[in-house]
C-alpha cells in the first residue's frame, strides 16, 4: 500500500456536489455533503463530480485519476439522456450526439419497450466502467436516477443501493428515467399505455422527492441529510476492511506534518 492515497473518488452530477439553496438571492452550495462528511472523518477523498455531468462524461473524469492510488471509487448515477446531448442540459433537436443516437435507436428496435431501453442503458454504462476500470473497487449508486443492479454486477461493479433516495423518501418511487420529453417525441413505434405509464411515473418520482424534507431547500437536490445517510452507507458497507489501515495512515501523516 502506498504511503499516500485515496480513501475515494468520487464522480457524478450535481447529485455528487452536496446541499443545493437559495440564498440572498443566489443559488448555490449551502453544505459539501459526502465529501464533507469523509473528510471530516479523516478520509482522504477526491471528487471530481461536475453539475449537469453525464455519466460517460462523469467516468471520463474518474479515469484520469487512475494513477493517483485510489482505493475506492463511486459514480453516482444521474439521468442517461444526458449522454445524448453535445451540450449540457439541452435536450433539443441540434443537440443530440448522433452516433449515441444511433446506439439507442438500435436497442430500441429490438423491443420498444421503455423499462427494456433503461436496463440496456444500464448493460452499456456498466461494460463502460468495466473497461475503464479492470481490477478496480468500483462502486455504483442510483442518483438522479435508479438503476437496475444485474448488469453491473455481472460486470464486477458493486452496487452501494439501486437508489439513494428510495431509503428515505415517503414510498419508494424512483425511477431509471427523469427527463423524458424529448424521448418522447422522437423514439418511433412507442405503446402509447407503456408511454403515458412512464409520464406518470417520472411525476410521481419527481412529486415524492419535492414533498420530502430532505429536499426542503431547493426541491431538487438531496440536503445534508440525505448525504449523511449516503456516508453511513459508504463507511459500512465500502470501507470496513480499510479502517484500520485508515486510521495509521492519518496518524503517520500527523506526525510527519508536525515535523515528528
Amino acid at each position: 500500500m502506498p504511503r499516500w492515497f485515496y480513501n475515494l473518488a468520487i464522480g457524478g452530477c450535481s447529485y455528487s456536489q452536496g446541499e443545493f439553496s437559495h440564498e440572498d438571492g443566489e443559488y448555490k452550495i449551502t453544505h459539501r455533503g459526502l465529501s464533507y462528511y469523509l473528510e471530516c472523518n479523516n478520509y482522504q477523498t477526491i471528487n471530481v463530480g461536475q453539475n449537469g455531468l453525464s455519466n460517460k462524461d462523469a467516468i471520463k473524469l474518474l479515469s484520469c485519476l487512475r494513477g493517483m492510488n485510489v482505493m475506492h471509487w463511486l459514480l453516482i448515477k444521474t439521468d442517461p439522456i444526458r449522454d445524448l446531448l453535445i451540450k449540457q442540459l439541452e435536450a433539443v433537436d441540434n443537440n443530440i450526439d448522433k452516433n449515441q443516437w444511433k446506439m439507442w435507436l438500435t436497442w430500441w428496435h429490438r423491443h420498444h419497450d421503455w423499462n427494456e431501453l433503461a436496463d440496456d442503458y444500464d448493460t452499456w454504462l456498466a461494460q463502460r466502467i468495466q473497461k475503464n476500470f479492470p481490477g478496480q473497487d468500483f462502486w455504483i449508486v442510483g442518483g438522479l436516477c435508479s438503476l437496475n443492479p444485474a448488469p453491473y454486477e455481472a460486470c464486477g461493479i458493486k452496487v452501494l443501493s439501486p437508489s439513494w433516495i428510495n431509503q428515505f423518501t415517503a414510498e419508494a418511487s424512483d425511477s431509471q428515467w427523469d427527463d423524458v420529453e424529448w424521448l418522447i417525441k422522437n423514439l418511433p413505434e412507442q405503446d402509447k399505455e407503456q408511454t403515458v405509464e412512464l409520464m406518470e411515473t417520472v411525476n410521481k418520482k419527481n412529486q415524492s422527492r419535492n414533498k420530502h424534507e430532505w429536499f426542503a431547500r431547493d426541491g431538487q437536490h438531496p440536503d445534508r441529510n440525505g448525504h449523511k445517510l449516503l456516508y453511513d452507507q459508504v463507511v459500512d458497507s465500502m470501507f470496513t476492511d480499510c479502517l484500520l489501515y485508515t486510521s495509521d495512515a492519518a496518524d503517520e501523516r500527523s506526525s510527519v506534518d508536525l515535523g515528528g
